[in-house]
């Protein structure tokens, strides 16, 4: 394994043994499977920064795309949002917050790592080409976003009858921020896009925390 997989390899199995403790050892060994098998599928050139400048910017883009997240939200849906979605009582805000830091983790092994890595592949064979192209990367973030809102539609249907609304509400968080880290993640690498994420929750929980009281 050359040096350049030792990085995300890391990261898959920290982020593997920390959901342990907050997600579950049947989720945390799915995230495990996934997690190496997307090193595997992942291209041997995949950038992998972990330097101040990607971090800190991941961090900043992911604060930013929260606020973002938590802004529409409350201007837009949650006072529309049906009760049993709406009056939801959540966790205290610390755990909370720390299982969300790592179910994002999770997330970007399971979604980018493995998934978009995946789409890539599949993509680029299918256009015959030797290296993905911008247009096939765009197709293969836009996919994998599409497809992370259908994974995430039976956590609103179990609560609540599909709308145009919820659906409107799916589309417009959902789907947008998968497309954020998945540009991240093709520019900087797992722990960007990881760093991103988790940071996209510090304003989100806030946020929900400030909607429920």
């Amino acid at each position: 394994m050359n040096t350049i997989a030792r990085k995300p390899l890391v990261l898959v199995i920290g982020a593997s043994v920390a959901g342990i403790f907050e997600t579950g050892f049947a989720a945390s060994s799915i995230v495990l499977v996934l997690g190496l098998a997307g090193l595997f599928i992942g291209a041997r050139d995949q950038p992998e920064e972990t330097g101040f400048t990607a971090i800190s910017g991941a961090l900043a883009v992911g604060i930013v795309t929260g606020v973002g997240y938590i802004t529409v939200d409350a201007g837009l849906f949650w006072p529309g949002l049906p009760p049993a979605l709406r009056e939801m009582t959540p966790a205290p805000l610390a755990p909370r917050l720390a299982y969300f830091i790592v179910a994002a983790c999770q997330d970007e092994v399971i979604w980018r790592l493995f998934g978009l890595s995946l789409l890539l592949v599949l993509i680029a064979r299918f256009r015959a080409e030797i290296r993905p192209s911008a247009s096939t990367i765009a197709a293969a973030i836009v996919l994998s976003a599409a497809l992370y809102v259908l994974f995430h539609l039976p956590f609103v249907t179990s609560r609540a009858p599909l709308t145009p609304f919820l659906a409107l509400r799916e589309l417009a968080l959902h789907f947008t921020m998968p497309i954020v880290w998945g540009v991240v993640y093709c520019r900087r690498g797992l722990a960007a896009s990881m760093t991103g994420h988790a940071a996209a929750h510090l304003p989100i929980q806030l946020g929900m925390t400030l909607l429920s009281s």
